[in-house]
């Protein structure tokens, strides 16, 4: 199943409008560090076999101070949210989270953002590793999902009126796709930075950054919601103090 199609089982609690818009909201916090647990239905399966059978949830959290951008996400995806609790602090108070109910739907969404091939040398296990997927430039199409992704991993440069993604999970190939993506559908031109080296292997880091010619449209382009989320003022404007 299709991702933009995840929702097409839940007519009788959402209309098409809310459904669109949960897939961007969805769509922009996983381009972020938002994070989906799968749960398998059997304790014993395949994990490269798909279509994967279990139930997805997601979890979203940030530090406290930020939890007014934690309620505000939790507002746009209160309706799979329903069966648990709502945002709480936890970690002696210093992290303020929330998680969605487990839904088979989410389960479409781990399926193309996540891939099992990941080696941990100190357990000697594998794990889920999040990943673009390949139909991004079908699904990443509003700038709500922009305003979202740059609120979890943008920042403003100190040094011009430019900003960039902390976007260090994904690969080179996958920021290429990224720019590309980005170009087509919204008309914002981007660069690919070298940003160090991962801990485990050494591997070459890189991230994505909004040039100075080009943050006057990425700012035009999320204008309509930067007056949402107040305490996040300091994303769009000098001097910046994170």
């Amino acid at each position: 199943m299709e991702i933009e199609k995840a929702f097409v089982l839940w007519h009788s609690l959402l209309d098409h409008k809310n459904i669109a818009k949960l897939n961007n909201v969805l769509i922009g916090s996983l381009l972020g560090d938002c994070h989906l647990q799968f749960s398998p239905r059997q304790s014993w399966i395949d994990f490269h076999t798909l279509p994967r059978i279990g139930t997805t949830r997601f979890r979203f959290g940030q530090k406290t101070s930020q939890k007014t951008y934690v309620d505000y996400v939790y507002g746009l995806t209160h309706s799979l949210c329903t069966l648990v609790q709502k945002p709480r602090s936890e970690n002696d108070g210093n992290f303020y989270s929330f998680y969605s109910s487990y839904l088979e739907e989410l389960t479409r969404y781990h399926e193309v953002w996540y891939r099992y091939d990941f080696m941990d040398s100190t357990k000697n296990t594998k794990s889920f590793v999040k990943c673009l997927p390949l139909s991004l430039e079908k699904i990443l199409v509003d700038p709500i999902s922009l305003f979202l992704w740059y609120l979890d991993d943008g920042s403003l440069r100190t040094d011009c009126n430019a900003a960039r993604f902390a976007s260090q999970c994904f690969s080179y190939e996958e920021h290429e796709l990224l720019r590309a993506v980005l170009r087509k559908n919204f008309l914002l031109d981007t660069v690919i930075n070298k940003s160090g080296f991962s801990a485990y292997g050494g591997i070459q880091r890189y991230s994505l950054s909004v040039p100075a010619k080009s943050f006057p449209r990425f700012l035009d382009l999320i204008h309509v919601y930067r007056t949402q989320v107040p305490t996040m003022v300091y994303k769009f404007k000098r001097p910046r103090n994170d």
